[in-house]
């Protein structure tokens, strides 16, 4: 039984990684930058609605990881990354600005689609025999 545990565990790992190295290649278009006169970096041609976001200071593209847990009879894999503004591109955003104007982002989903994308995959992955 600890030995099936531990090929499960070995599986998901290898599903984790492939997710995980999916959604790097979604975010590692590039695009045109400037500086603003405040030193801000400005993407001078970001993503359209629905596409996977553009790099501007790679940071998100950067930041994205995975971990595997494994507890007595459940081993899951957490993809994902901690820079806060990467579910306002991942779902899209509608809030105010600080004069109370509504603002709104379309999604730019790069996550969801890098697992959609491997499915297959990941289905074969998990059917071989232990």
């Amino acid at each position: 039984m600890y030995q099936m545990g531990n090929e499960i565990e070995r599986r998901m790992e290898k599903v984790a990684m492939l997710i995980e190295s999916t959604a790097v290649k979604k975010i590692s278009r590039g695009q045109p930058v400037r500086r603003t006169a405040s030193g801000r970096l400005v993407g001078l041609d970001p993503s359209k609605p629905g596409e996977p976001p553009k790099v501007v200071t790679a940071r998100l593209k950067q930041s994205v990881t995975h971990v595997v847990n494994r507890e007595e009879f459940k081993v899951t894999a957490q993809v994902g990354t901690n820079v806060e503004y990467s579910r306002r591109l991942e779902l899209g955003f509608v809030g105010s600005d600080s004069r109370g104007r509504v603002i709104s982002m379309a999604a730019r989903p790069w996550l969801r689609p890098s697992f959609a994308d491997n499915l297959g995959r990941i289905k074969s992955i998990f059917e071989k025999k232990i």
